[in-house]
């Protein structure tokens, strides 16, 4: 499995993430604000973490989408299944009903006759 199929994301635009934070980190390790040589990694990390569900919500990463593939494929499989089996107890029901209707039609002619 590839690192897009895992992730959403390009390699590529992981390295590009990585050279812009690092630049970041860079800027602000030579003006001397310290304290932003944390925050800058957090919050290129939380970019990363949006852009990879922004990258999901476009289309289902990978073995996910085989996965709910597979699983639609064989809820229509069950589907066809349950078709087939109303359709047969509807014939099995139109015959019993014409069973009876014939029992009944046998039974007033016999009471007529008497």
């Amino acid at each position: 499995m590839s690192f897009r199929e895992r992730t959403g994301l390009d390699g590529f635009d992981v390295a590009i993430q990585a050279g812009i934070t690092a630049c970041l980190m860079g800027v602000f390790g030579t003006v001397g604000a310290e304290e932003m040589l944390y925050i800058v990694p957090a919050a290129s990390l939380g970019v990363l973490g949006i852009r990879r569900k922004i990258a999901q919500r476009r289309g289902l990463v990978g073995s996910q989408a085989e996965q709910r593939l597979a699983e639609l494929e064989e809820r229509i499989g069950e589907l066809d299944a349950t078709q087939m089996r109303v359709m047969e107890l509807e014939e099995r029901l139109d015959f019993a009903e014409r069973i009876l209707a014939g029992q009944q039609a046998v039974h007033r002619i016999g009471d007529g006759e008497r």
